[in-house]
C-alpha cells in the first residue's frame, strides 16, 4: 500500500534510471527498455546472473523486510479481532503494538533500503566485470 501512496508500481524492485540502465544492458533481451518491467529485469539480474552467494544475502534481508512488515501487519490485525470478539484493549497493549509497530518499520525499512541499495551496487559490479570479458 505505502508503494501506491509513493506513487511506485511496486515495493520489489525500486531501482534509479541508471541502475534499470546498466542491469538491462547485462540481461541481453531483444526487447527495448521499459520501466514497467523493472520487477521482472531486478528478478532476472538476481536469480539468473548475480553470484549464488550475493542472491543469498538478498533473499535473507528481502525475507527480513516480509517477517517485519507482516509481523506489524498481525499486530493490528489483532486489535481488530478483539473488536470483533469483543476483548477488551487495555491502554497497555496499545503502547505495546505501537512500540514494536514502530521498531519493527524501522526494521523492514532498512532491509528494503539494504536490499535495493545492493542490487544498484552489484548493477555497477557486474557491468564491469562483464565489460572485461568482452
Amino acid at each position: 500500500m505505502i508503494a501506491v501512496i509513493v506513487g511506485r508500481p511496486t515495493y520489489e524492485a525500486v531501482l534509479s534510471d541508471a541502475s534499470l540502465e546498466r542491469i538491462w544492458g547485462q540481461l541481453q533481451s531483444a526487447q527495448a527498455r521499459d520501466k514497467s518491467v523493472t520487477l521482472f529485469a531486478a528478478a532476472t539480474f538476481d536469480h539468473e546472473l548475480l553470484a549464488a552467494g550475493i542472491h543469498t544475502w538478498l533473499l535473507r534481508r528481502w525475507n527480513s523486510f516480509n517477517v517485519a512488515s507482516h509481523s506489524i501487519v498481525a499486530l493490528w490485525l489483532a486489535h481488530v479481532a478483539a473488536l470483533m470478539f469483543h476483548m477488551p484493549q487495555v491502554f497497555w497493549w496499545w503502547i505495546s503494538t505501537a512500540i514494536l509497530s514502530a521498531l519493527l518499520f524501522v526494521t523492514a525499512l532498512n532491509a528494503w533500503r539494504e536490499t535495493m541499495k545492493m542490487v544498484e551496487f552489484q548493477s555497477y559490479r557486474q557491468q564491469k566485470s562483464n565489460s572485461g570479458n568482452g
